[in-house]
């Protein structure tokens, strides 16, 4: 559901007003701009000078789930535009227009995960399977009658 279809606001962190407390909006998809965002948040914070409201605007590249299909209310050129915005992307740019990250260095780093998620699911794969009377522990703080 688009913002504009939520709230009366031009930005959701204009709400922060009527809880008494700063908003900031910043570009959810810039990295950089998101960490000095929260990072001022919480030396505010730390300072015993209260919360703060944070809007990173981005935008969902994926469907909801598995059943569905945004193709039939998405803008495709609008999909595109804020694909070109991958903030992945984008922090891999400026590492590397800054000499501290480059392809080899990435490769390496793609190995790595790779190895540890395989490790990861050989070691899940290992466990037996729970006891049937787990199923519903830490679900729910009391079991509905239901249950």
């Amino acid at each position: 559901m688009p913002v504009t279809k939520q709230s009366g606001a031009k930005q959701l962190a204009d709400k922060a007003v009527g809880y008494g407390m700063p908003g900031l909006a910043v570009d959810g998809n810039d990295i950089l701009a998101v960490y000095v965002a929260t990072k001022d948040a919480f030396d505010r914070a730390r300072r015993g000078d209260g919360p703060s409201l944070i809007e990173c605007v981005t935008y969902r590249m994926g469907p909801h789930s598995s059943s569905d299909d945004p193709t039939r209310y998405r803008d495709e050129k609008v999909y595109e535009a804020w694909k070109k915005r991958d903030p992945i992307l984008r922090f891999r740019e400026y590492l590397k227009a800054k000499k501290i990250w480059d392809d080899k260095k990435e490769a390496a780093l793609v190995e790595e995960i790779k190895s540890g998620i395989a490790s990861a699911v050989e070691k899940a794969e290992a466990l037996p399977p729970p006891q049937l009377d787990t199923l519903f522990d830490d679900v729910f703080a009391k079991p509905t009658p239901q249950l």
